[in-house]
């Protein structure tokens, strides 16, 4: 099940993984049909012979946790985010996505979003010159 992943809400999801794994039978509790592996053959073409968007999307080498992207760090430009925005350093970004990574539960991985949705740098994020303060 991957409906509430954020990858879900990508263009061409399902497509994509009824493509890539081609014996997958039920996804996100609804069955594959026969139209959607065509219309997947249709986007990404073969195995043997990826389809320009499938070489594009396969040509882009993914991290497990994109901190440029996600992280509230982030440059936003949209006005209307209720989310706070703070600019993190490299160096934290790099401590909070080892913080994520070597998360133990999924609470622990909320409540680091959460901090972080509100403006806050989590706890150890920020590193020696933090705990000097």
């Amino acid at each position: 099940m991957l409906m509430e992943n954020p990858v879900a809400r990508r263009e061409h999801f399902r497509h994509w993984v009824i493509w890539r794994c081609p014996s997958v039978r039920f996804l996100d509790f609804q069955k594959v049909k026969d139209s959607e592996r065509k219309k997947a053959t249709e986007l990404f073409g073969t195995i043997s012979n990826p389809s320009p968007l499938a070489s594009k999307i396969m040509g882009i080498k993914s991290r497990t946790f994109d901190v440029g992207s996600t992280l509230p760090g982030a440059a936003s430009t949209n006005k209307t985010d209720k989310q706070y925005r703070i600019k993190l350093t490299d160096k934290e970004k790099k401590k909070i996505e080892e913080m994520i990574r070597n998360a133990k539960s999924l609470a622990e991985i909320t409540r680091l979003e959460k901090e972080l949705n509100e403006g806050r740098v989590p706890m150890g994020a920020r590193g020696d010159d933090a705990m000097e303060e």
